[in-house]
């Protein structure tokens, strides 16, 4: 059985320790004690709504350490804009001015000896296969933290946890080379998330995004925090509360059909509130019917190749 907590709360500290206690009363969580990396979502240092709270991750912090943990980083490397201003104007140095033990890290400052660069395939838009380079920081980390609202998106349809980690991990300039049309960027984003997803992950919907996301959308006072251990039935549920299907996600389809986790989400116990007492319509942005046609024929081709693996 897979688990994941579902808790209906405007508040967002409490709504996420809530989550967090539910879930690990329920689930074995084995987290390591000496370094845990949370990973925010900082698409764009100029918009505070697209991104992560830096309440969101204090409370994270604050049950990991009542769990044992000892050292916690901070890390995130900017699609726009440089990570250590967002660090500075979204307010994380004063939230965590206390926490000596957590530290925050801009992936893109570090050394290569610190970030190693990790070669990985993926696809290009003629259907060749391209190289790209992975931050080694985020994928050798032993346990890794998703923290992030909920977002409609301007390519493919919804961003949660899943894509938090897996257009993280593609170094720098990389992330660009994964956007190759419709279907094919769907396609590579879920080769990334098989090579690397969170082993845990919060969803912070007190406050989420609907309409023309990941960054020029609105705000949605939606009230739900989610967690859970299992991503794909995570981000699954979560397509599912805010008014979409999840086979209409062209990577969670493609991760389903590849054998890592099930979209249909038939294994889950929601703990906590029920999934359809939080169920809500997200408005989705204005090229959704566009996003819709990625499965398309380099889609259906690329994703036969990996499944015949």
């Amino acid at each position: 059985m897979k688990y994941i907590s579902i808790v209906k709360e405007k508040d967002r500290y409490k709504a996420i320790r809530d989550a967090l206690a539910i879930l690990h009363s329920k689930v074995r969580h084995n987290i390591p004690k000496d370094l845990v990396v949370i990973k925010p979502n900082f698409v764009d240092v100029r918009y505070p709504l697209a991104c992560t709270h830096p309440i969101a991750v204090k409370a994270v912090v604050d049950h990991l350490k009542e769990l044992g943990v000892r050292n916690v980083a901070v890390a995130e490397e900017s699609s726009v804009g440089r990570t250590v201003d967002a660090l500075e104007n979204f307010g994380y140095k004063d939230v965590l001015k206390e926490y000596s033990w957590v530290e925050l890290v801009a992936i893109e400052e570090l050394s290569e000896t610190e970030n190693p660069q990790i070669p990985f395939e993926i696809f290009k838009w003629d259907r060749s296969i391209q190289t790209i380079y992975l931050n080694g920081y985020l994928v050798n980390a032993p346990y890794l933290v998703s923290v992030g609202p909920p977002k409609t998106h301007d390519t493919v349809i919804v961003t949660l946890a899943l894509k938090n980690i897996a257009m993280a991990i593609p170094k720098g300039r990389n992330k660009g080379k994964v956007h190759q049309g419709y279907g094919i960027i769907n396609i590579n984003i879920a080769m990334l998330a098989k090579r690397k997803r969170a082993d845990l992950a919060i969803v912070d919907g007190t406050v989420a995004m609907e309409g023309d996301g990941p960054v020029y959308g609105t705000a949605k006072e939606w009230g739900v925090v989610f967690a859970s251990h299992d991503i794909v039935e995570l981000d699954s549920a979560i397509t599912y509360a805010m008014g979409f299907a999840p086979t209409e996600i062209g990577y969670l389809y493609a991760l389903y059909k590849m054998g890592v986790g099930d979209i249909y989400f038939r294994d889950v116990e929601f703990i906590g509130e029920d999934i359809d007492n939080v169920k809500t319509t997200f408005k989705p942005h204005r090229e959704y019917t566009l996003m819709k046609r990625w499965l398309d024929s380099a889609y259906a081709e690329l994703l036969g190749r990996l499944t015949a693996q």
